[in-house]
């Protein structure tokens, strides 16, 4: 049967269908991706949080889907009620990060920074922040952006609390690998480093190359806020 869609009737019926087929293969033909659709189905199209939810959970623990795992925890943690604590959250990002997803690996080292620095935990707690560092570094050799980005940055003023010292070599690589992944504010830092010798060879060109390339990626409205060194 074809669908016009231009029917609010067609429409309604064609969702219906996608729903239908979601869940063939996701409880029939045992399909994680089909089941990743199935929980972002019952989310974005029914608003039925609850049972997109319970699907991203059983996703995550039977397939070990990655996607779901992180889904799970965004969904679980939204909203002035979350549904899931700190720790169950922490946990399905480590199983996603297992599982190969470099933002559930950035996730869960920042959740456990977070943690460890509450005043009920101290200050102190070496082995989840070594742990949550670890992570960040996992992210990055996953080739989520933020997570290379969040050591360069570390690395170029030093975070001791983590226990990542000033070092601008180890600040100018990761920067030129976040930057390649496409963010933005590595980028930034990548054009300031060159155009000031931190880390890398002073070459201003260069500088002026990674400024442009930075400039191209923001929204004409940041532009206009963002001062480069010269």
């Amino acid at each position: 049967m074809a669908f016009d869609l231009k029917s609010e009737e067609d429409v309604k019926e064609y969702l219906e269908n996608i729903g239908i087929e979601y869940r063939f293969d996701c409880y029939s033909e045992k399909k994680p991706e089909s089941c990743q659709l199935l929980g972002e189905y019952l989310e974005s199209i029914k608003n039925d949080f609850d049972k997109a939810l319970k699907v991203y959970k059983n996703n995550c623990d039977e397939y070990k889907y990655p996607r779901s795992c992180l889904k799970y925890v965004i969904l679980g943690l939204r909203g002035k009620a979350p549904k899931i604590t700190p720790a169950e959250a922490i946990s399905y990002l480590e199983k996603g990060c297992a599982a190969g997803c470099g933002e559930s690996c950035a996730g869960a080292a920042e959740l456990n920074i977070t943690e460890a620095h509450k005043p009920q935990q101290g200050n102190d707690n070496k082995e989840v922040l070594d742990k949550a560092v670890q992570m960040m570094h996992r992210g990055c050799e996953l080739n989520f952006p933020f997570a290379c980005y969040y050591l360069s940055a570390a690395h170029i003023s030093g975070r001791d609390y983590i226990g990542i010292k000033k070092d601008m070599k180890a600040a100018f690589q990761f920067a030129d690998k976040a930057c390649r992944l496409g963010n933005l504010e590595a980028c930034v830092n990548l054009s300031q480093m060159y155009m000031r010798g931190d880390g890398v060879e002073q070459d201003v060109e260069k500088g002026r190359i990674y400024r442009t390339k930075a400039e191209d990626m923001m929204p004409d409205t940041r532009r206009r806020k963002v001062v480069f060194s010269q």
